[in-house]
């Protein structure tokens, strides 16, 4: 029987059997992670690290061609190898990137994740570590990707997945944050999306929605990213709720509509992104309970930190249709499951699910564990042989 024939009976065996060795601290683990176009796959690669120093007292040693994001999100930098390339450091196979020479040899090497634009391919990662085989080589996707293109570890959310990252690396969120930007929690809405051809449509629905709801408020911040730009037809729609209408940038603050008879004023804060991640999930975990994200990491960023507290609503984008079609499921969150409600609706305003049976069934920390825990059992026994 061929080796990689034997490995897949093998690893089956293990996670069938739900096999978990003593490997406390005993194995030395390179973490692979060529990120494209975001941070998600940062923060991704950053999640998946903390669970295995908490889990097994291994640190895992990280190699990516964005180290400096790391660095920002606090990881030391010896725990950090960087990977370099001619070319664009974006969206790379390992064939096209460089370790350093002399890095030590690993017992355990992830992969995490593998761009849903690629397959798990062996021989990709052998290009850079020619000792990469079938056993010590371990995949993760992106979030529901295909579940048929052999991934170790099938992630994102519905059956046969391993469910999503939820549990935060930041030990914790501090409220003084939100105190140094001016912001008081309960107060004020985020929106976080990306800049795409529909977004000011996305963004503008979610705003009528919020500016209705919270206008019984003297004051309601809604931040906002720096790139949008502020139509006169939202801007009207707002003046049916609040009586006068600000825009703040680099503390500099502009009054675009304003009553006599002040009674209530509503601020859009351009001041506040970019921020560090850390920052980030002080702005999530205080703001009020609708939220406007884009990306599967924002998002559960969110429902890890305080989904009792948050209904989320989600710009969906083309390549991640799958993610959001079962989430809306999932959570549930009925107002997801179309395009023309994700972004915010009106008839949303006393809708309150419960997203305790999302938390329970559809995390990582319980469904992948146990299979992370025999693969790398699996590994441990067999790393000398």
């Amino acid at each position: 029987m061929k080796f990689n024939e034997v490995v897949k009976r093998l690893k089956q065996i293990y996670i069938d059997e739900k096999i978990n060795l003593d490997i406390n601290g005993n194995l030395r683990i390179l973490l692979l992670n060529a990120p494209c176009n975001g941070f998600g796959d940062i923060v991704f690669a950053m999640k998946l690290a903390s669970y295995i120093k908490k889990w097994y007292n291994i640190t895992p040693i990280i190699a990516s061609t964005q180290t400096h994001y790391f660095l920002d999100l606090g990881e030391k930098e010896e725990n950090l190898i960087k990977m370099t390339t001619s070319t664009s450091v974006q969206c790379r196979r390992f064939s096209r990137l460089v370790l350093p020479d002399n890095i030590p040899k690993f017992d355990v090497i992830l992969v995490a994740p593998m761009q849903a634009d690629y397959s798990p391919s062996i021989k990709d990662i052998e290009s850079i570590l020619p000792y990469a085989n079938t056993l010590n080589t371990l995949f993760f996707s992106e979030y529901n990707d295909d579940i048929n293109k052999g991934f170790d570890f099938n992630m994102g959310l519905g059956d046969r997945r391993d469910g999503i990252l939820l549990d935060s690396f930041v030990k914790e969120t501090p409220i003084e944050t939100i105190e140094q930007m001016r912001l008081k929690a309960g107060t004020y809405a985020v929106i976080y999306i990306a800049e795409l051809d529909t977004s000011y449509k996305c963004m503008n629905m979610f705003i009528e929605m919020v500016v209705k709801k919270y206008s019984h408020l003297s004051s309601f911040d809604i931040v906002i990213p720096n790139w949008v730009k502020l139509s006169d037809k939202i801007i009207r729609k707002c003046t049916s709720y609040f009586d006068q209408i600000n825009v703040e940038i680099k503390n500099k603050t502009s009054i675009l509509y304003k009553k006599d008879n002040v009674k209530n004023i509503l601020t859009f804060r351009q001041d506040i992104f970019p921020l560090k991640y850390k920052d980030m999930s002080a702005l999530y975990k205080y703001s009020v309970r609708d939220i406007l994200l884009t990306g599967d990491q924002s998002i559960s960023d969110v429902i890890g930190c305080c989904w009792e507290d948050k209904l989320p609503f989600y710009q969906i984008v083309p390549w991640k249709k799958d993610f959001s079609k079962k989430m809306a499921q999932l959570l549930p969150q009925k107002f997801i499951k179309s395009v023309k409600t994700a972004c915010g609706s009106l008839d949303a305003i006393n809708y309150h699910p419960d997203f305790k049976k999302f938390i329970e069934t559809q995390n990582f920390s319980k469904n992948g564990k146990i299979k992370l825990d025999a693969l790398l059992s699996l590994i441990y026994k067999y790393k000398n042989e």
